[in-house]
């Protein structure tokens, strides 16, 4: 190796399909020569996950190189491979595949801090495996790996924390949030995928004292992170350790009180929605987000405080609002049809059980399968209709249309257009 080395720790036991994708080798080739070995290392997220059990694949392969950025793209480019140059001046360069390959891969130099600024830093190239390492958020994600699947490390910390669900800052932990405030809600999110059950008391209160610095982290990242979080299989635990800490007041707002009626009623309510869409085979992450969100200005300042876009801001609204959920598979039916479509009306069916308690799960199960399989008819009605009773123009029209499509919806819509027009002479005389 290079200037200090990182010891050789173990080794991927599983192969990974990642790399063995033609550019992920070729990558890896183009930077690994005779005169620098290591010249590079699988490093991140790509090789923690690979060593999980069961193991995880991923698109997403970050590699570390000793190589400056400009010898890495001119290297790239001349084997023919496009490049980008997402972060120049941090030292990554993004090597883009074939169109019918799946799956980018950053490169990027070994780096020491030379400075830091909450979110920002000024960084040293560095050909120093052990520095690059140093800098890193968390043990379990300073694990690199070579082409022959071997593990290296500055030491088996990073594997013994992955085996036993520990999700340590490396070093001090107040030191390693003050480099970068989001690493409050990476924490949050590693512990979500990868954390036991309990949390690390050290690193709870360097969070803590920390989280003005949150102001600092844009609300577009603040919402990437805390959707992947919700994304975990159990995301509960580690929302009950941001409430708790503060961190979850600071991002989504509304939580000013985590020990309050309303907020354990949250929790519960996330609780319930996650256990209803394990039975539905679901995981929303943007639903989860709305079972913390239950009144109209809570979903403004989530909505402001994360830069939601107008989709989801739409969807938060709609879900603050406490509505009923359905009972019986008429009102399934009933509930598609007022929604405009079977997503938003599951949104209804799923917070809405989540939030009450009821109808037991297994009715949830039942009525989500009703509403995702039924076909909603045509209304058989028109505005001709109404025309031809001799209707003056204007909004009477528009309201007898809309009282007999809703008589329709009453009777399960099952109303022929003969009982329709029926109806709508009733009501027009």
């Amino acid at each position: 190796m290079t200037v200090r080395a990182l010891q050789v720790i173990g080794r991927i036991t599983t192969p990974p399909a990642w790399p063995k994708r033609p550019l992920v080798a070729k990558v890896m080739a183009l930077l690994n020569t005779p005169e620098t070995r290591p010249g590079a290392l699988f490093v991140g997220g790509c090789v923690r996950d690979a060593l999980l059990s069961p193991p995880r694949d991923t698109l997403d392969v970050d590699v570390a190189t000793v190589h400056p950025p400009d010898e890495v793209r001119r290297r790239l480019r001349r084997a023919g491979i496009r490049t980008v140059a997402t972060g120049i001046a941090h030292g990554t360069i993004t090597a883009l595949p074939p169109r019918d390959e799946p799956g980018s891969v950053e490169v990027t130099t070994l780096r020491r801090d030379v400075r830091t600024f909450g979110r920002a830093a000024e960084v040293a190239f560095s050909d120093d495996w052990i520095a690059d390492a140093e800098r890193r958020d968390f043990t379990i994600n300073a694990l690199y790996a070579g082409s022959d699947l071997r593990v290296f490390g500055v030491s088996d910390l990073g594997l013994r924390d992955l085996a036993r669900g520990h999700v340590r800052f490396i070093g001090i932990a107040a030191h390693r949030i003050h480099e970068d405030y989001l690493r409050i809600l990476r924490y949050f999110r590693m512990f979500a995928w990868f954390g036991g059950s309990v949390h690390d008391r050290v690193n709870l209160n360097a969070i803590a004292k920390s989280l003005p610095g949150l102001r600092l982290v844009s609300g577009e990242r603040l919402r990437a992170e805390l959707l992947r979080l919700l994304a975990a299989e159990q995301p509960v635990p580690a929302v009950e350790a941001m409430a708790a800490t503060g961190a979850l007041q600071r991002v989504v707002g509304n939580w000013s009180n985590p020990a309050s009626r309303a907020a354990r009623q949250r929790l519960q309510t996330l609780g319930r929605l996650v256990h209803l869409e394990g039975l539905l085979g679901l995981n929303d992450p943007g639903r989860r987000l709305c079972a913390l969100v239950d009144t109209m200005p809570g979903a403004r300042t989530a909505e402001a405080r994360l830069r939601l876009t107008r989709t989801e801001s739409r969807r938060l609204r709609a879900s603050a609002v406490a509505r009923p959920p359905a009972r019986t598979c008429p009102e399934a039916r009933r509930h598609v049809w007022e929604a405009g479509g079977s997503p938003r009306a599951l949104d209804r069916l799923l917070l809405g059980a989540a939030r009450t308690g009821t109808p037991a799960p297994n009715v949830v199960r039942r009525l989500a399968r009703e509403m995702e399989a039924w076909t909603q008819p045509v209304f058989p009605l028109g505005g001709d209709d109404v025309v031809r009773l001799g209707i003056p123009a204007g909004p009477r029209r528009r309201a007898l249309l809309r009282a007999v499509e809703a008589w329709w919806a009453d009777g399960d819509f099952t109303p022929g257009r003969d009982r329709c027009l029926e109806e709508l002479r009733r009501l027009a005389s």
